[in-house]
């Protein structure tokens, strides 16, 4: 019988099954937004990310798939369940290593992170939104809402894969005419 260890830290099966230029692809992608984010944000010189644990989440992410693809025989998963799954994977790694432990103003900052992720995300889908002036509160109540359940709650892939769903509604929402209530209509 195999230990815990070796079930749980021997991602050669994970290799095998994804392949490693698609588990190279996704770590480069996670790099390069990581990249980004800090040069955004100026923290070039407070931040840094371990690449052990970032490796670690990626291929905890693509072991989950794997395992949900397998139980409930699913060809291709879609993108938004890749990115539940790979964002919750990286709050739990917590990747982001904050260079002086004093700056509190960065306790946050792989929360922060994965807000960027699924924000650019959302916006970026092909879904060419106009955030106009009369939209872009709820937006930010939104994208509030969104970073406080990234520090406070629980974030399972299965609420993440929710949360962004929920937006993809909402935008929905936004573009099926409205009835007009009972209070605007002529008697």
């Amino acid at each position: 019988m195999e230990n815990i260890e070796s079930l749980y830290c021997n991602y050669q099966q994970i290799v095998k099954l994804i392949g490693k230029q698609n588990i190279e692809l996704a770590y480069k992608t996670v790099y390069q937004s990581f990249i980004e984010f800090k040069e955004e944000l100026k923290l070039n010189e407070k931040i840094e990310i371990d690449t052990r644990l970032l490796m670690h989440a990626i291929c905890d992410s693509f072991a989950d798939i794997a395992r949900l693809k397998d139980f409930h025989s699913i060809i291709n998963e879609n993108g938004i369940k890749t990115l539940s799954y790979r964002c919750s994977w990286l709050l739990r790694r917590k990747p982001i290593i904050v260079k002086d432990s004093s700056l509190e103003e960065l306790v946050y900052i792989n929360e922060k992170f994965i807000h960027s992720i699924i924000t650019s995300y959302i916006l970026d889908d092909n879904f060419n939104i106009d955030i106009k002036d009369s939209s872009i509160k709820p937006f930010i109540s939104y994208c509030d809402t969104l970073l406080y359940y990234l520090k406070y709650r629980s974030c399972t892939p299965q609420v993440l894969e929710m949360i962004i769903l929920s937006f993809q509604a909402g935008k929905l929402y936004g573009r099926i005419p409205q009835p007009e209530s009972e209070d605007s209509t002529e008697k």
